[in-house]
C-alpha cells in the first residue's frame, strides 16, 4: 500500500478515538513511544495533525507526550533494560490514556513495559512494518495497521509533508563502491607488479654485469694462461733481435776504435740496431697488451690486420712445430666494430687449437689458413682451418661448452670464452669438419656501418 501521511494520520486518530469511546472517564492523555528520531518536518506535521483531529473530536483537550527510545543509535541488553527505569518515576503522577507507539521495536518495549507501568492501558502501533511483525501475536488491547514500508513510500510521504524532497547527490562511492573498490584494488595490484618488475629488472641488471666482469675476469687468466704456454717462443723472439742488437754494438764500437771509422757502416749498423729495437718493442707490446686487464673498449678493427698480427705472433710457434701458417685477406673492406685485445683473443684461441690438432699429422702437412670473407651485406666472416684429424661427430654440438677439450691437458675453456666474446660483439661462432680432412673454425660480425645502423 502507497503510506502518507494523511493515511497514518487518520487511521491513528480513528483508533485512539475508538479507545476514548469505549471508556469516557479514560485520562486525558497520550504517550508516544518512538523507537528512533520524530525531528524533522514529517513527524512534525504527524504529531501536530494526530493532536488536532483527536481534539477535535474531544470536549476537552488531549495532553501528547512524546518519548525517543533512540533504538537506532544506542543498542545492547544493557541499554534496552534501563529504558522502562526513568518512566516509571517520570509518569507515577501522569496517568497515561492511550499508549501510541511508531515502529515494531517501540512497540515490543511498550507491550513489554505496560504490565507493570501502565496495566490496561490501550496501545495503538503506527509505522509497524508487517515484514517484521508477521509473525508477532499482539494481545487483543493492542491496535493498529500494518504497513509495508519502502523508501519509495516514504519518499511520497515525504513530498506531501513538505512539499518537495531535497535529494543530497549520492557520490560516487555509493552508486559505483564495488566498481570503485575492484579499480582500486587492480591499480593496487598492478602498482605492486611494476615495483616488483622494476626490483627484478635492477638485480637482473646487476647479475648481468656481474656475469660479463667474471667473464672478463676468466678471459684475462685464458690469456696469462696462453702466455705461459708461449713463454720460451716469447723467449725466443726476444733473444733474436736483442742478439743483433748486442752484435751490431759490438761491431760499432770496434769501427769507433779505429782511427778513421767508415761512417757509412756505422750508419749501417745503426739503422740495424734500431730495426732490430722495434721488432723487440713490438713483441713486447704485444704480450703487454695480451696480459693487460684493460675495460672493453670498442673500436673500428679490420679482422684482417687482426689476424696478421696473431699469424706473426704465433709464426715462431708455428715455426718450432713444424706447421706453416698461410693467411688469405679479404677483397674490400673486413672492418668490425669491436674490441681489438677481445677479437685478437678469439683467433688466438683458435691458432692455437688448430696448432695442437696439425702436430698429429706428419710434417709437411702440417698447414693452418686463416682468411676472411664477406657474408652477405652485412657481415664479415672469419675461417681458421687446418689440416689435422678434425672433431668427433659427437663433440661438434657441444665442443663450445666450458670443460669440453679435445686436448689431454686442456682446460677447456679456450673456445667457450671465444664463443662469449663473439656472442657479445652481436655474432655467432660454429665448427665443422672439411670433406677434405681437418676441421674449420668460423665466425661471423657485423659490419661496423651494419653495427652502428
Amino acid at each position: 500500500m502507497r503510506v502518507s501521511p494523511g493515511i497514518v494520520l487518520s487511521i491513528a486518530a480513528l483508533l485512539i478515538l475508538t479507545a476514548y469511546a469505549g471508556a469516557s472517564d479514560r485520562p486525558r492523555a497520550i504517550l508516544v513511544f518512538e523507537q528512533s528520531d520524530v525531528r524533522g518536518p514529517f513527524y512534525a506535521a504527524i504529531f501536530s495533525g494526530l493532536r488536532a483531529k483527536v481534539n477535535s473530536a474531544q470536549a476537552r483537550p488531549v495532553t501528547r507526550y512524546v518519548e525517543n527510545l533512540e533504538l537506532g543509535r544506542f543498542h545492547g541488553v544493557g541499554y534496552e533494560q534501563s529504558l522502562g527505569e526513568p518512566f516509571a518515576i517520570k509518569y507515577q503522577d501522569r496517568p497515561i490514556g492511550v499508549i501510541l507507539t511508531v515502529g515494531s521495536a517501540a512497540l515490543d518495549h511498550a507491550i513489554r513495559w505496560r504490565p507493570e507501568l501502565w496495566p490496561g492501558v490501550p496501545i495503538v502501533l503506527a509505522f509497524d512494518d508487517e515484514k517484521s511483525s508477521t509473525d508477532a501475536e499482539l494481545p487483543t488491547d493492542v491496535t493498529g495497521r500494518l504497513t509495508r514500508l519502502r523508501p519509495a513510500d516514504m519518499v511520497t510521504a515525504a513530498e506531501e509533508v513538505d512539499g518537495e524532497v531535497r535529494n543530497r547527490a549520492p557520490s560516487l562511492w555509493q552508486d559505483y563502491g564495488w566498481e570503485l573498490a575492484a579499480i582500486t584494488v587492480a591499480l593496487v595490484l598492478q602498482t605492486v607488479l611494476i615495483i616488483a618488475l622494476l626490483y627484478e629488472h635492477g638485480w637482473r641488471r646487476i647479475a648481468e654485469f656481474e656475469a660479463s666482469q667474471r667473464m672478463a675476469e676468466l678471459a684475462h687468466m685464458n690469456r696469462c694462461a696462453t702466455a705461459g704456454e708461449l713463454s720460451s717462443t716469447m723467449a725466443h723472439e726476444l733473444n733474436q733481435p736483442l742478439g743483433a742488437i748486442q752484435c751490431n754494438a759490438a761491431a760499432g764500437q770496434r769501427l769507433l776504435a779505429t782511427g778513421s771509422p767508415d761512417l757509412e757502416e756505422i750508419g749501417l749498423i745503426l739503422r740495424d740496431i734500431k730495426r732490430d729495437t722495434v721488432r723487440a718493442s713490438s713483441v713486447i707490446e704485444h704480450m703487454h697488451r695480451l696480459l693487460s686487464k684493460m675495460p672493453s673498449e670498442t673500436w673500428d678493427v679490420n679482422l684482417d690486420e687482426v689476424i696478421r698480427e696473431v699469424f706473426e705472433f704465433m709464426s715462431p710457434q708455428a715455426l718450432a712445430a713444424g706447421a706453416r701458417l698461410d693467411r688469405v685477406p679479404m677483397t674490400g673492406t673486413s672492418v668490425v666494430r669491436g674490441d681489438p685485445v677481445q677479437l685478437q683473443q678469439v683467433v688466438l684461441n683458435l691458432v692455437l687449437n688448430a696448432l695442437d690438432s696439425v702436430c698429429s699429422r706428419p710434417l709437411g702437412e702440417r698447414r693452418i689458413a686463416g682468411l676472411t670473407h664477406p657474408s652477405g651485406t652485412s657481415l664479415v666472416e672469419v675461417a681458421i682451418s687446418d689440416s689435422g684429424p678434425g672433431v668427433q661427430q659427437d663433440r661438434l654440438a657441444n665442443i663450445f661448452e666450458p670443460f669440453v677439450t679435445t686436448k689431454s691437458k686442456g682446460l677447456g675453456m679456450g673456445l667457450p670464452i671465444a664463443r662469449s666474446i663473439v656472442e657479445a660483439h652481436g655474432g655467432q661462432i660454429w665448427a665443422e669438419n672439411r670433406d677434405s680432412g681437418g676441421a674449420v673454425f668460423r665466425f661471423k660480425l657485423p659490419r661496423a656501418i651494419a653495427r652502428r645502423q
